[in-house]
């Protein structure tokens, strides 16, 4: 599920059950090419439902790339939001790969409140 505010300028993102690399990066590409989507706008991806065992690290490292490629239209500011701490560990990991080929701020939450919080600040 893809849900823009436009009013507070924030993308929200959810994935549940246990995406896959492709998963993930066909919601990057469809976000990107939303037809309300504004580029810099802020993120909020909502993976507090989602089982994230299946990402191997090459895959974080791929997504990060992926990323990478687009930083004129990604998140300026990117909130994930993790239910279990393997997945906490696993986007830990994501937000190391990520930070070297992109240069946005983002940080992770175990709650939607906090990630809300932090955004609207």
């Amino acid at each position: 599920m893809i849900m823009l505010d436009l009013e507070k300028s924030v993308a929200i993102v959810q994935l549940t059950g246990k995406p896959s690399f492709e998963d993930v990066r066909c919601k990057i590409e469809e976000l990107l090419n939303h037809p309300d989507h504004i580029n810099g706008m802020d993120e909020l991806w909502d993976f507090s439902n989602a089982d994230m065992t299946s990402l191997r690290e090459n895959e974080l490292r791929m997504l990060s790339f992926f990323i990478g490629q687009h930083t004129d239209r990604i998140a300026k500011r990117t909130a994930l939001v993790l239910g279990r701490d393997v997945d906490y560990g696993i986007a830990r990991m994501w937000e190391v790969y990520a930070g070297h080929q992109a240069p946005q701020e983002r940080h992770l939450f175990r709650s939607l409140d906090d990630a809300f919080s932090w955004l609207s600040a």
